[in-house]
């Protein structure tokens, strides 16, 4: 288990903005991502995911207004999120930081994997 017992929107946030090979220690290996009625996952390698701005994965996190990286860099955006535990059939339970309705992001849920909290799901509204 990580030493921080809640993970952090703020180091989610400077993860994200390092962008390429650093978000990706952010990342759950499975990470899916809700958007526009699509689910959005890794095809091929990850790293070419995530460094290739034509990549759907690419464009969810790093392109744009509504991407996670831009909207988490915002600490208005960050301070709206309300945190609490997600439990699932087997532990260890996970985190959910949820958004308000005025925002475009519904939730990020994460996980600890490999000792570290990482994004499992993002929903966008």
């Amino acid at each position: 288990m990580p030493t921080d017992t809640v993970p952090s929107l703020d180091s989610l946030a400077r993860g994200l903005a390092a962008g390429g090979e650093a978000a990706l220690e952010y990342l759950a290996p499975d990470v899916e991502v809700y958007r526009g009625g699509k689910t959005i996952q890794f095809h091929r390698g990850a790293l070419d995911n995530v460094t290739t701005d034509t990549t759907a994965m690419f464009k969810a996190l790093f392109q744009g207004p509504q991407a996670l990286a831009t909207l988490l860099n915002n600490a208005a955006v960050r301070r709206t999120a309300t945190g609490a535990i997600r439990l699932w059939d087997q532990p260890p339970a996970g985190w959910v930081w949820k958004f308000p309705n005025t925002s475009a992001l519904q939730e990020v849920v994460l996980k600890v994997i490999m000792g570290r909290w990482r994004v499992w799901e993002l929903r966008y509204r």
